[in-house]
């Protein structure tokens, strides 16, 4: 920003003009994009990027928000950007775009293949916090026990938040919103 003629005045000088240099500090969770747009980036397990993927998020607004990405039996891949649309920046009287770009943790090795169930042959290895049996399955307070989703990593908060369906972007909108990443990134390295 330049106010011009607004700097200090001296005898016989022309009036400087003040700059304001306003710099973006860097969010530990989400990223700006473009005007309005969020991006976050999320790690999942593999078996959770086969078998849907379900998360909590605090929110910049302070709301709990769960993110699902389940719909359909669509498959989360590596480096897919879902959107949750009017989650983003609130800009000239409208909601930006919350935008999730997925890292997909593979396991290193499998194991032999001596079992019939697959899943079960595959969940220690995918993710051993997962409960054995149907993949939506949460934990429950019987037994002492705490209240835990393998989807969010559990906690009573998680069950007041707003569920949000998020859907795969296009693959031009997907390409357009990589060139922005590209762009801040290589903004943010200077």
């Amino acid at each position: 920003f330049v106010f011009r003629g607004k700097a200090d005045e001296a005898p016989g000088a022309e009036t400087g003009d003040v700059i304001v240099e306003v710099c973006e500090k860097k969010h530990r969770t989400f990223q700006r994009l473009g005007d309005s747009d969020l991006l976050v980036d999320k790690r999942v397990s593999l078996l959770d990027a086969l078998c849907g993927v379900r998360f909590h998020i605090k929110h910049l607004d302070g709301e709990n928000v769960e993110i699902d990405c389940s719909a359909g039996g669509q498959v989360v891949r590596p480096g897919d950007i879902w959107v949750v649309n009017g989650r983003g920046m609130p800009r000239g009287g409208r909601q930006g775009n919350l935008l999730v770009r997925f890292e997909v943790e593979f396991p290193k090795e499998l194991p032999s293949a001596g079992q019939n169930n697959v899943r079960e042959q595959l969940r220690p290895l995918i993710d051993p916090r997962a409960p054995a049996g149907d993949s939506q399955s949460t934990g429950s307070k019987k037994d002492g026990g705490s209240s835990w989703s393998w989807f969010s990593g559990g906690g009573d908060s998680a069950s007041k938040a707003k569920v949000e369906k998020a859907s795969r972007l296009s693959e031009q909108r997907a390409k357009q919103v990589a060139q922005l990443v590209e762009a801040h990134e290589r903004e943010h390295e200077r």
